[in-house]
């Protein structure tokens, strides 16, 4: 029987290694759920420690290049710094409650 006998957008292919998830078709886990390979969950390589003292924001400020940087150029690196802790923090915490990484 091929994949076209089937009228499902999860179909388990024929020998049985692929599960085919279609356009449409979702995996949900539960909460305390977890996809899991042979190696298990992957470690936790920890929470990113933001002292940059810089204000988090979605969008980084231009810097001016040249031979000085002004107080103002040194606080947009530290506030793109800062934000790029908090989405690698926000991503990472994601991951943790999908049962991805322990």
């Amino acid at each position: 029987m091929g994949d076209s006998d089937y009228n499902s957008n999860v179909v388990l292919e024929q020998g049985g290694n692929v599960l085919r998830i279609k356009s449409g078709a979702a995996i949900i886990v539960d909460a305390g759920g977890a996809i899991e390979g042979d190696a298990g969950q992957a470690a936790d390589p920890g929470a990113i420690t933001d002292n940059t003292g810089g204000a988090a924001s979605t969008t980084f400020a231009a810097i001016t290049a040249g031979s000085s940087y002004a107080q103002a150029d040194i606080t947009a690196i530290k506030n793109a710094l800062a934000e790029i802790a908090a989405q690698l923090n926000a991503h990472r915490t994601a991951l943790i409650n999908a049962g991805i990484v322990a």
